[in-house]
């Protein structure tokens, strides 16, 4: 199995979670900006265009369709293959986002110095023992 990330713009995104919300009814799909500023339409009832309930376990869509959220709020240091494909290897329909903040250049110069040093202060105790 393979992955990869794909960047998604606005559109795109909207494209997916029609996708998600009206599985089966994909091709109908149509969306412009312009329109919806210009008639200061709400976008949420045309993607999604179902009703909700939340439970504390899922939400139940209309038709019986269920959905659950994950969040984790701390990732491993690295995402390796196989986390992501403990996350995303089941056998329904599944949407996985990640949001991910970027850091200055500066900022993760100093980070990965100040984890260096420690690296080295550890070496440099066990190497005393």
């Amino acid at each position: 199995m393979g992955s990869r990330l794909i960047p998604l713009d606005a559109t795109e995104r909207l494209r997916a979670l029609h996708s998600y919300y009206r599985m089966g009814d994909e091709a109908s799909f149509s969306f412009n900006w312009n329109e919806y500023l210009h008639l200061k339409r709400d976008w949420r009832n045309d993607i999604i265009n179902t009703s909700l309930r939340e439970y504390p376990e899922h939400l139940e869509m209309e038709g019986g369709s269920c959905a659950c959220v994950m969040f984790i709020r701390k990732y491993p240091n690295g995402l390796t293959d196989q986390f992501l494909n403990e996350l995303t290897n089941m056998n329904f329909p599944l949407i996985y986002t990640m949001d991910v903040e970027p850091l200055d250049n500066d900022v993760a110069y100093q980070m990965v110095m100040k984890k260096n040093i420690c690296l080295m202060s550890e070496a440099l105790t066990v190497s005393r023992k």
